[in-house]
């Protein structure tokens, strides 16, 4: 695999332990989706069962990508994975700043949540910049309709995400339930993030990076459609018949297709040809 060739060089192990360390405050998110009666009532602020569930499935999606960083620890697929990481946390924290008074400082948890987001975004950010000037490791043929796709997913998310953030009430209102300003806002790294990733890859892409968005993007389209549906079927608040209600789906439908796709593309391009000669390449480079 391309994760095992010079070219695809590691990163330092210092990337892979604070991220695994990271990774645990997203393992404690996850749990929202899996055992809400358990973590909702500890959270960092209040919940409602459609939003604890929703923003479970955001943590599940990020347990994703961060699983993988932390799997390969290399510039493959970390080139796309970083920067999901910096934008998803960057959003996250500036959003958080704006809305204190959701917290609790009286708690450690509080604290620790923003030295753990603050920091993710420091980290990741500081190793982007050390490994940026390294060339996509072993790129795999894009076909010029695949390119367009992911340049105009990235568009579509990249425009959403913003909605989001700066309308919430607006860009948020044809979802199956209500979501407030802080949630919107909150909810908007998740689609800003994705659209990092599109729109970098867009342009030249490696198969572990077609790897990860695609394994990210299945789960970030299965998993919020499945939480719905249980979570409805003890709350009976969801419009099924309303337009709203299925745009909502077929977007989150589409995003898991597309994710399905491109992980099929990452199996189905050939393997790179090793590259014997050619020195393995160094972050300074």
């Amino acid at each position: 695999m391309s994760a095992q060739t010079e070219s695809n060089p590691r990163l330092s192990q210092l990337v892979r332990i604070f991220f695994a360390v990271a990774s645990i405050i997203v393992l404690v998110g996850a749990g929202l989706y899996f055992v809400p009666d358990l973590i909702v009532p500890r959270w960092l602020w209040q919940l409602t069962p459609f939003n604890a569930n929703f923003l479970g499935a955001v943590y599940l999606t990020e347990l994703v990508s961060a699983s993988l960083l932390i799997w390969y620890n290399r510039w493959a697929p970390a080139r796309i994975a970083l920067p999901m990481s910096y934008v998803f946390t960057g959003v996250v924290t500036l959003v958080t700043l704006f809305y204190l008074d959701r917290f609790d400082f009286q708690r450690w948890a509080s604290w620790f949540w923003f030295v753990i987001y603050t920091g993710s975004f420091v980290v990741a950010v500081a190793a982007h910049r050390v490994y940026r000037r390294l060339p996509v490791a072993n790129p795999v043929p894009l076909s010029q309709s695949l390119r367009n796709y992911l340049l105009g997913q990235g568009a579509v998310l990249t425009v959403y995400g913003l909605a989001l953030l700066a309308l919430p009430s607006v860009a948020g209102g044809f979802w199956p339930w209500r979501i407030d300003d802080f949630h919107g806002r909150v909810y908007s790294a998740f689609f800003l993030s994705g659209a990092v990733a599109a729109l970098m890859m867009s342009r030249s892409a490696a198969r572990l990076e077609l790897r990860l968005l695609g394994v990210a993007q299945m789960a970030s389209g299965f998993f919020p459609i499945l939480g719905l549906i249980v979570v409805d079927a003890s709350q009976h608040r969801v419009a099924w018949s309303s337009p709203g209600t299925w745009l909502w789906l077929a977007g989150f439908a589409w995003l898991f297709a597309a994710g399905a796709y491109l992980f099929r593309k990452s199996l189905a391009v050939g393997q790179p040809a090793p590259l014997a000669t050619a020195p393995a390449a160094s972050p300074g480079e």
